[in-house]
């Protein structure tokens, strides 16, 4: 007769010891709730024209596009180069955007209330706050473009990505800056305090 070691193979109380355990486990695990992460919305650049040569302060303005981590989490590209982000701004009315997406969990919804257009009413504590509009920019300078054209821009956060929005690069048009010592567009520039329009 051959005889078994109790550690030979586990018992049927070990096993259903085992299998009680496991299911406690996957009663205790509790599933987090979904949060709203609204990606950026683009509205508009100003200005949406500069030179080649870059280096032109360009403010861009949106919803979603700015976060409490300040420059850091923010960049921006025009044609594929990165420029350099020299400033964001969130208004205080962007509070209550953030509570309508983590409480309503849909973004089309809260872009109303984000864009002044609706009141919200708080679930949990049943405060209404008036309509009020959320202001969002960020600022950067452009960087050099190799030529003349559309470049697209794009920006990214912790939020996501979005593109969409054109700016124009320009030919540079040399160093007219009207200025006394400046004549060179024209043959009848009147810029110079001693040009007297006359033909060479």
């Amino acid at each position: 007769m051959r005889h078994f070691s109790p550690l030979s193979r586990p018992s049927l109380l070990t096993v259903l010891l085992f299998a009680l355990l496991s299911l406690t486990a996957c009663e205790e695990e509790v599933e987090a709730p979904p949060l709203a992460v609204c990606t950026p919305v683009l509205d508009a650049l100003s200005p949406d024209e500069g030179p080649v040569t870059g280096g032109l302060d360009v403010t861009l303005t949106g919803l979603w596009i700015a976060t409490d981590l300040g420059e850091r989490d923010v960049k921006v590209y025009l044609g594929g180069q990165e420029a350099s982000v020299t400033g964001v701004f969130r208004s205080e009315a962007c509070n209550v955007c953030d509570l309508c997406t983590e409480q309503v969990l849909r973004c089309t919804e809260c872009e109303r209330v984000c864009r002044g257009l609706e009141s919200f009413e708080d679930s949990l504590t049943g405060e209404v706050y008036e309509p009020s509009l959320c202001e969002e920019w960020v600022s950067f300078s452009t960087p050099a473009a190799s030529a003349a054209g559309s470049a697209e821009l794009m920006l990214v956060n912790s939020r996501g990505s979005e593109s969409g929005l054109q700016f124009l690069y320009t030919e540079s048009s040399g160093d007219d800056d009207d200025d006394a010592a400046d004549d060179d567009d024209s043959a009848d520039d009147d810029d110079s305090a001693d040009d007297d329009d006359s033909a060479p």
